[in-house]
């Protein structure tokens, strides 16, 4: 005998919820045949949902939708999983109800009424509307990146996964206005994705997107190795369908701003488990008391999002400065010898040295707004990106081992004549 018989837990609610979403398919299919005479009887997902979406104020007039809402204010335990000011007609109705139509539309094949589909999005519904605690799923898609795995997971609750047909397929409807805006084309082509989960009690909202978690991830990615890898808008909805109504769908922040410039990012195959343990060694090194560490980071990742190269070459020359330059005469002397210094074992000094002093004088004339080649500036950028990406992981090893950013520079100056 099977005991693990699904019973639902407010049964008044499963039939009238069941009720009006078999309206709900016979309002959408009437509606649909009167403007088509060829009486088709099936439509693509899209259809489905667009068709719910320009009917659903008709359908929040019909009496099994009023019940629905009667019924969900009335159940002690759904009212005391929602926040205080979510205890309201409106909340039910425009966050439970019109969500659950529209993904139950969307997973019919055809206006006939499906009672799997509805039992196990019913479920899944339930199982929101009465958990002690929400789920919260923050997302940016990665431009110009790509790797051999389909999923990366970085931390328990952060990963990086590849996108699913189906869901290329929506950012694509979301990128043609139905839900939300993106900038450019290329982020139509975002093949991966950073997702971050959050659980909050049920009764509390969720606090401000941890935006510092993404741009973490992409630091990582850029100090891991060379690459144009970019964010794209940090999105924020519920894990579970169930939304929130101050979070669910809202974009935070702009994706990064910049040009194309630059080689793709590629994490090959052979390197996803050293990333993994860049991304966690990053992450756990303190650079709290190291404000200059913090700005040269900012920096870095600043020039990735620059259209032109004199600019990014100021980002990554002022990030240098703020790593290694205390001083404020001999700047350019100082500057390429201490870089020198600090990559020795890995470079040759006198050509780290020449690269440093070249980098220097450009960044100068630039500032002064001095004419410089473009050949010139277009030239030095990628060995200097390059020399700034090994001297941020020397510095943060630096910090790790609890060394001060000041002691790490007299060391440096130290070293100037050894040989």
């Amino acid at each position: 005998m099977n005991t693990d018989v699904w019973h639902p837990k407010n049964p008044d609610l499963y039939r009238q919820l069941r009720e009006l979403a078999s309206n709900a398919l016979a309002t959408l299919q009437e509606r649909t045949l009167s403007k088509d005479s060829s009486g088709t009887n099936t439509l693509t997902d899209f259809q489905r949902q667009w068709l719910l979406m320009t009917n659903a104020e008709h359908m929040k007039q019909s009496s099994a939708f009023k019940e629905c809402v009667e019924l969900l204010l009335n159940d002690e335990l759904a009212v005391e999983h929602a926040p205080p000011r979510e205890r309201q007609p409106g909340h039910f109705a425009e966050l439970f109800l019109v969500p659950f139509l529209t993904r139950f539309v969307a997973e019919a094949e055809t206006f006939q009424f499906n009672t799997s589909v509805f039992d196990k999005l019913y479920q899944d519904a339930e199982n929101a509307l009465y958990s002690s605690t929400r789920v919260f799923r923050s997302s940016s898609l990665l431009r110009r990146f790509s790797m051999s795995v389909d999923e990366l997971p970085l931390t328990e609750h952060l990963w990086i996964r590849k996108l699913s047909e189906a869901e290329k397929s929506g950012k694509l409807t979301d990128a043609l206005g139905l839900r939300v805006s993106y900038a450019s084309p290329d982020v139509l082509m975002a093949s991966f994705l950073v997702e971050l989960d959050q659980e909050t009690p049920a009764s509390d909202t969720l606090r401000s997107v941890p935006v510092d978690k993404f741009q973490g991830v992409a630091s990582a990615l850029r100090l891991f190795k060379s690459g144009a890898v970019r964010l794209g808008r940090i999105e924020q909805r519920a894990a579970r369908w169930y939304v929130d109504p101050h979070t669910a769908g809202t974009l935070s922040v702009p994706e990064e701003p910049g040009s194309v410039f630059g080689s793709p990012y590629v994490l090959e195959d052979e390197e996803a488990d050293a990333f993994q343990e860049f991304y966690r060694w990053m992450s756990s090194v303190d650079t709290s008391q190291e404000l200059a560490a913090q700005m040269a980071i900012r920096r870095f990742n600043s020039a990735y999002t620059r259209h032109n190269d004199a600019d990014r070459l100021i980002d990554l020359m002022i990030a240098f400065e703020a790593l290694l330059l205390r001083e404020r005469d001999e700047l350019s002397y100082r500057l390429a010898i201490r870089t020198a210094n600090l990559l020795r074992d890995n470079r040759k000094r006198q050509n780290t040295f020449d690269t440093m002093r070249k980098a220097y004088d450009l960044r100068s004339d630039v500032a002064h707004g001095k004419h410089v080649e473009p050949q010139a500036l277009s030239g030095i950028i990628v060995p200097v990106e390059e020399l700034l990406r090994q001297s941020l992981c020397f510095i943060l090893e630096a910090i790790e081992r609890k060394e001060a950013l000041s002691a790490v520079v007299e060391r440096l100056d130290g070293a100037m004549f050894a040989d």
